[in-house]
């Protein structure tokens, strides 16, 4: 009995000792802080919008002052993207309960874009994190074995399946909203690339502000030159200020490449002039 007794106690003493570890380790961020630097570099990391497989520099300077408790604390953060980017802050760092902060997730079916390059796709935070365990990843030292990975990837693509397909954005419209109603018709040219020879030139051109502009009755013809991002979409939009007209490059959408490669784009705009003002001169911002 006395022997049956013993073993009883020391069941019972381990049991409560891995319970109240257990519980330690849960409110060990109840009443967690960030220190200054460390929520400014998340701060400034969550306005962006999708997770950016090569790194960006926000989430650079995050990993520069975050500690791994900030990380693991930062894994549960209420921005999918920052709990992504935490995940892989903490593999980076060879964290060794990945797996633990993963089992944490297996419901988390918050959806997140990914980009590599110019490539993605939308996922659950779950799958994105299991994926880092796949038995052959080259990017985790920390992985599961095949039939571990099956057992949580089976439930993983249920998630996937049940994510709602992207919402169509009609820029053409939006594009509409936003230009000015002077403005009754433009045309674009692609003039040179920075690769090509004649690129320096006729930068000289958009430096200059060369503006060439014609009227014909309550019309005015304008052309100008401006140096863009040949990885971002512009529109053509004009703004009036009493007898001068400012010509303009509005972005409406951003292609998710790091390409940086410029263009020098040639823009003829076509201008309503029949306001009592008439234009007198015409500017390129």
């Amino acid at each position: 009995m006395k022997v049956k007794s013993i073993i009883t106690l020391l069941f019972l003493s381990i049991f409560f000792i891995n319970c109240g570890k257990e519980t330690s380790e849960k409110n060990q961020f109840k009443n967690y802080k960030l220190r200054k630097e460390v929520q400014s570099a998340v701060d400034s990391l969550s306005v962006i919008d999708k997770v950016y497989l090569k790194g960006t520099l926000r989430y650079t300077n995050l990993l520069k002052v975050a500690s791994m408790d900030d990380l693991v604390y930062l894994t549960n953060h209420k921005i999918p993207t920052i709990r992504c980017y935490a995940f892989i802050g903490l593999m980076t760092k060879n964290y060794p309960k990945l797996k633990d902060i993963f089992l944490e997730h297996l419901k988390d079916t918050a959806v997140v874009q990914t980009r590599y390059d110019c490539v993605g796709e939308r996922e659950t935070v779950m799958k994105f994190m299991l994926e880092y365990f796949h038995p052959r990843s080259l990017q985790s030292k920390i992985k599961f074995n095949q039939n571990e990975f099956d057992k949580y990837y089976q439930p993983a693509e249920v998630y996937q399946k049940k994510i709602k397909p992207e919402q169509f954005v009609d820029y053409q419209k939006e594009i509409r909203k936003r230009q000015s109603d002077e403005l009754s018709y433009f045309s674009k040219y692609f003039w040179s690339y920075s690769n090509d020879k004649k690129y320096l030139e006729d930068l000289k051109l958009v430096k200059k502000g060369v503006v060439t502009f014609v009227r014909y009755e309550d019309m005015v013809l304008a052309t100008a030159y401006f140096d863009v991002n040949s990885y971002i979409n512009y529109f053509p939009n004009v703004e009036r200020r009493g007898d001068t007209v400012v010509l303009k490059q509005e972005v409406y959408k951003k292609y998710p490449c790091d390409e940086k490669l410029r263009v020098i784009q040639k823009v003829i705009f076509v201008i309503n002039d029949n306001q009592i003002t008439k234009i007198k001169k015409v500017i390129v911002e």
